[in-house]
């Protein structure tokens, strides 16, 4: 099961660099984010600090708030975005899960070979026939 997380903590660690952006903490949630070892996983993955949320159903709860936030800009009424969310969606401050620096090392390493076995996963898939 661990090498299960890892991949797809690796997958999303390589195919979210096309954003460029510098990941310093990742909001947790759902049900894996009740794992703190998935949490672990992730930390050491992007190194960065993750937290976990204390609201559930978060896809639901995410989709009111840009609701509100879609309805108040329509009717003319300027509201950021951190003021939606303010008081609503903040994390745990206690749950956070720092990474280790050594572990981020290595998965860096085996990232690199994750991309290249895709790589070639993905080409030999356009020689095959139907």
């Amino acid at each position: 099961m661990r090498a299960v997380v890892e991949a797809q903590m690796m997958a999303l660690a390589l195919h979210s660099r096309w954003m460029g952006v510098d990941i310093r903490t990742i909001h947790a949630t759902g049900g894996a984010s009740a794992n703190r070892a998935i949490l672990q996983v992730m930390a050491d993955v992007f190194a960065a600090d993750v937290y976990q949320f204390e609201v559930g159903n978060s896809a639901c709860l995410g989709a009111a708030l840009r609701a509100f936030h879609a309805d108040a800009l329509l009717n003319g009424r300027s509201i950021e975005w951190e003021e939606v969310v303010r008081g609503i969606a903040e994390p745990i401050a206690a749950s956070r899960v720092r990474p280790d620096r050594s572990t981020h090392a290595t998965y860096e390493g085996l990232i690199r070979k994750y991309a290249a076995c895709e790589a070639e996963a993905l080409s030999e898939r356009k020689h095959e026939t139907i």
